[in-house]
């Protein structure tokens, strides 16, 4: 998906002067383009915040009737 911005950008640089379409279409493709990094960056936060919480359980004590998951 990412390329698809990338690729309508330079589709759009190749064409000449700019009309309200290509407006448009850059406003749409810079847009999708800080979307993706800011999944990104959710993403890694989830993953780290993941992470924690797993060692966190490691460190607990197991009951005699609790598992471990």
């Amino acid at each position: 998906m990412a390329s698809y911005g990338v690729t309508a950008c330079r589709m759009i640089e190749q064409r000449g002067p700019k009309s309200g379409n290509d407006d448009r279409a850059e406003r749409l493709a810079k847009a999708l383009r800080e979307n993706l990094k800011r999944r990104k960056v959710q993403a890694r936060g989830r993953r780290q915040g993941e992470s924690n919480a797993s060692e966190s359980r490691e460190d607990e004590p197991l009951d005699e009737n609790s598992e471990r998951t």
